[in-house]
């Protein structure tokens, strides 16, 4: 049996694995006939998705120092910009569905703006603790 520590290491993973299958299902489902609500809804929709996902696999590595940015970068850009990558790729196999560089690029633009967020914040944080000492 597991350990107790290790369980709460795993279940930590557990709401970016959540949404990154949410992801992928809305990725891999033929798109309705209908037109998005408003222009550009698609790309925003990638960035949401993307700083969300990059917010939830920073969740495993709260207790990570800001020193250890390398770490994060790998988590919140690395990872993300491969899956992202991944099912731009995939897409065009399902029917009325393209890859697009652009959906891409909003999947960067994402992730990276969740991972200077993380950034902020450890920073912060870590100021916050050196003040009170």
């Amino acid at each position: 049996m597991p350990k107790l520590n290790t369980l709460k290491k795993l279940l930590r993973w557990l709401p970016a694995l959540l949404w990154a299958s949410a992801v992928t299902y809305l990725a891999l489902t033929p798109l309705p006939d209908t037109l998005p609500p408003f222009p550009m809804f698609d790309k925003l929709a990638h960035l949401g998705a993307f700083g969300l996902l990059s917010l939830l696999l920073a969740i495993p590595t709260a207790m990570v120092r800001v020193k250890y940015a390398i770490s994060l970068l790998i988590r919140l850009l690395i990872i993300p910009a491969i899956y992202g990558a991944a099912l731009e790729i995939i897409q065009p196999l399902v029917s009325n569905r393209t890859g697009d560089p652009y959906d891409f690029l909003a999947d960067l633009i994402g992730s990276g703006l969740a991972f200077l967020l993380v950034i902020a914040i450890k920073g912060r944080n870590t100021a916050d603790k050196k003040d009170t000492r």
